[in-house]
């Protein structure tokens, strides 16, 4: 589990002081074996409270964009598997925006890099933003996030589902291309040796335009559906990283569906699918839960319903790792799936790091926001 970490600076002349929130997103009331449904953590930072460190305000750059350095410091620095930054965007000077929308652009970062698009940071800004609104008592206009250097739209909705705080997220995707058959082959090959697994069978790869491969996984029968759910979904099982770096890309996907799953059939276990994600090439090594991956996993396994025109239902999903949680996904049409999850707010505190140095200095944990339910 990714905390922040505390170091200690020597410069500590001027402190920049950077107030962020942690929520955790897609927890779950359910548990699956050890996994308990914690949901997956990240950090939300509001740009404004940087802009006074920022650079290029006189030189007619975007500061939001053109600070990719300070923005990763804070990153690292709070160490969780993604921080989102927000912005509002104040003025409609772009002519595609519309009004009596609530629009804010969203920059992702993971300790180690910049990301194009992450699930559960999305949901948990939205908890922000919807409730920095309502303590304002605006209720209205529907929230969209900007991303992608504010070219995408990321429509937000939220309602309370049995006193959980619920985020759909209508994300673009492209339908993920199975791989080559060869290239597969050496992708089940390079999967089972991180496992440890002695299984022979090659399974179905395919890879998405955000640079996720899955490996998706059908159990044909109860026993193999056991099998396979033992060696890939349990979090004591630690795959090798290094051998799951080589497959490439943004991370790996395992997708396990049960025995006789059909997407018109009536659930027989208590979800559609099981997953588990790998990202050593971003620094993160197993995310907790990763809402992103519903990019690939509904239009993989929603493929016919959307050839034959048909309404998709709502897939129910759980990812295994040790803290696990819960995801909803579907499709809308063939470009736009939705996320869906609960949202917790975690904690409110302060970063403040030397400005000079941009070494951290301290991190003062308080709890400023006890009106919240948690």
């Amino acid at each position: 589990e990714l905390r922040p970490r505390l170091t200690v600076g020597r410069d500590i002349a001027t402190v920049m002081r950077v107030p962020f929130h942690v929520y955790n997103a897609f927890t779950s009331r359910e548990s699956v074996g050890p996994s308990q449904g914690k949901g997956n953590p990240a950090a939300v930072v509001n740009f404004e409270y940087l802009l006074e460190f920022v650079t290029n305000k006189e030189k007619g750059g975007d500061p939001f964009y053109s600070n990719d350095g300070l923005l990763q410091e804070i990153a690292a620095e709070l160490n969780y598997s993604e921080t989102a930054f927000v912005r509002e965007v104040k003025d409609l000077v772009r002519g595609d925006l519309v009004p009596n929308k609530c629009y804010y652009e969203i920059r992702y970062f993971t300790p180690t890099q910049e990301i194009e698009f992450c699930g559960h940071a999305s949901c948990a800004a939205a908890d922000y933003v919807v409730w920095k609104r309502l303590l304002k008592g605006d209720t209205g206009d529907q929230l969209i996030f900007l991303y992608k250097n504010g070219q995408e739209e990321l429509p937000v909705k939220f309602g309370l589902e049995n006193g959980d705080r619920m985020y759909s997220l209508e994300a673009s995707v492209s339908k993920p291309f199975p791989l080559p058959d060869e290239e597969q082959s050496e992708i089940s090959d390079k999967v089972r040796d991180a496992f440890g697994c002695g299984n022979s069978k090659q399974f179905t790869v395919a890879r998405n335009s955000i640079g996720d491969t899955f490996i998706l996984i059908n159990a044909v029968d109860d026993a193999v559906f056991e099998s396979y759910y033992n060696t890939y979904m349990q979090p004591k099982h630690v795959p090798d990283m290094n051998r799951l770096a080589e497959i490439g890309g943004r991370g790996v996907c395992v997708c396990l569906t049960p025995p006789f799953w059909s997407p018109h059939a009536s659930r027989t276990h208590p979800f559609d699918f099981y997953s588990r994600w790998f990202g050593p090439n971003v620094g993160i090594p197993e995310d907790p839960v990763t809402g992103s991956s519903c990019c690939g996993i509904a239009p993989a396994l929603l493929a016919a319903d959307l050839a034959d025109r048909r309404s998709p239902r709502m897939l129910k999903g759980f990812q295994c790792s040790a803290r696990g949680g819960a995801m909803y996904t579907t499709m809308l049409s063939s470009q736009t799936c939705v996320i869906k999850g609960a949202v917790e707010w975690d904690a409110s505190a302060t970063l403040e790091k030397s400005a000079r140095a941009a070494e951290a200095v301290r991190v003062r944990c308080h709890e400023t926001d006890t009106s919240r339910t948690r």
